[in-house]
Formats: C-alpha cells, sequence, structure tokens
C-alpha cells in the first residue's frame, strides 16, 4: 500500500510539474535572450538589500542570460562567472 501512495504522489507531482518545466525551457533556457538581434542588457540602478552581490555593482551593465517574473539573471563580473539574479525593479534596460 505505501509503494502505491507514494507510485500514486510522484505521478501527481510529475503531472502538477510538466507546465512549469515546459515554461522554463522555452522561456529561460539559460542561453542569451535576445531582442531583434540585439542581447538584452540590464543597468543596475540601486539595490533594495545592502546584502545582495550587486550592491558595490551599481551603475554596472551586464548581459541578461534568463528572466523571471521579477527578476533578471546575469553572470556575475568575478573569476567565477556565477549565475546569480538582479531584481527587476532594482534595474533598468539598456538600449543599444
Amino acid at each position: 500500500m505505501t509503494k502505491s501512495i507514494a507510485t500514486t504522489v510522484s505521478s501527481w507531482v510529475r503531472k502538477a510539474l510538466a507546465p512549469l518545466r515546459q515554461t522554463v525551457s522555452k522561456e529561460n533556457d539559460l542561453s542569451s535572450v535576445q531582442y531583434s538581434g540585439y542581447l538584452l542588457r540590464v543597468r543596475v540602478k540601486k539595490s533594495s538589500d545592502s546584502l545582495f552581490w550587486y550592491t558595490k555593482h551599481i551603475g554596472e551593465t551586464f548581459v541578461v542570460k534568463a528572466t523571471d517574473i521579477d527578476r533578471v539573471w546575469v553572470k556575475e563580473p568575478d573569476e567565477y562567472g556565477a549565475l546569480n539574479f538582479i531584481l527587476k525593479v532594482d534595474s533598468e534596460v539598456v538600449v543599444p
């Protein structure tokens, strides 16, 4: 009986997450986001929290790798190049 419940729950979770996976794979595949042949870039205009990584990078411009509802994903400008977010309210789109 326990295996049956686990299988049912697992199946339900897969079905519930399927639309989310499709959305993420289509819109946020972590490849560079392009508009009209240009890479989307954002400039950090402020930091909502002094502990955010981009507090030290106000005024700098970053290439957007992916977007979410309330944030954009960029690579940090250090030697590791980790993927990290910037809140959309803290940034502005840079027009080429």
